[in-house]
C-alpha cells in the first residue's frame, strides 16, 4: 500500500516539474507516452472500453441448488483506441515506443482525466496499427493504434511476516506445546499417585 502511494506520489510529482505550455491539452498518460489536444499535438484516446470482473467457484451440494462461490476479482483489461494524423503527431515515433514499451515488459499507471484506473501498473500486452492513409513513400499519414493493456500486479500484501518472525514464531510456540505436553504427563503421573 505504501508502496503504491509513494509511485503515485512520484508521478504527480513528475507531471508537476512539465511547464504549464507541456501539461495544456493534456488528457493522460501512460509512461513516457502523454494523451493529449492542443494546437501542436493530438494524440487523444477516440474510444476506451474497460473490463473488470470476477472469478466465482461454484459447489455442488446434493439435493440442493449449486453454491456459488466468490474467489478473487479479475485483473482489469483495457482497449484503448487512438487515431494519429502525422499533421499533429510524429507516428514513427509513437510506434516505436509502443513496440520498446511492450517488447521490454515495461508496466505504467495508466491515467486518463487526472485519475489513475486501478491503483496498479498496467502492461501493453499488444498493440494493433491499422495504417488508414499513406505518403508517395509509403510512410503513414493517418494510423488507427489500438492498445491492449492488462493490469500488473507486481507483488500482493498478505499481511504476513518475514520468514524470520515466522519461523521464530514456529519454534516458540513447538516449545510452548512441548512443555505443555510435558507438564500435562506429569499432572496425570502425579494425578494416579495422589489417588
Amino acid at each position: 500500500m505504501i508502496k503504491r502511494i509513494l509511485k503515485q506520489n512520484l508521478y504527480s510529482s513528475l507531471a508537476a516539474k512539465y511547464s504549464i505550455f507541456d501539461n495544456y491539452g493534456k488528457i493522460g498518460y501512460f509512461g513516457d507516452i502523454a494523451f493529449r489536444v492542443n494546437n501542436n499535438q493530438i494524440v487523444s484516446p477516440s474510444t476506451l472500453s474497460i473490463s473488470k470482473g470476477a472469478k466465482t467457484a461454484s459447489h455442488t451440494v446434493i439435493g440442493s441448488p449449486e453454491i456459488t462461490e466468490f474467489s478473487y476479482r479479475n485483473l482489469r483489461k483495457i482497449n484503448l483506441k487512438i487515431i494519429l494524423l502525422r499533421r499533429f503527431a510524429n507516428i514513427e515515433s509513437i510506434v516505436n515506443q509502443l513496440t520498446a514499451i511492450t517488447e521490454a515488459g515495461l508496466h505504467y499507471p495508466l491515467i486518463i482525466g487526472e485519475k489513475s484506473l486501478s491503483e496498479n501498473d498496467f502492461l501493453l500486452l499488444s498493440f494493433d496499427e491499422n495504417v488508414k492513409r499513406t505518403d508517395d513513400r509509403g510512410r503513414s499519414i493517418a494510423s488507427e493504434i489500438t492498445l491492449n493493456l492488462q493490469e500488473y500486479i507486481s507483488e500482493i500484501d498478505r499481511g504476513i511476516k518475514n520468514i524470520e518472525e515466522i519461523e521464530k514464531d514456529n519454534t516458540v510456540k513447538r516449545e510452548e506445546n512441548v512443555v505443555k505436553e510435558v507438564n500435562k504427563n506429569i499432572i496425570f503421573e502425579l494425578e494416579k499417585k495422589l489417588w
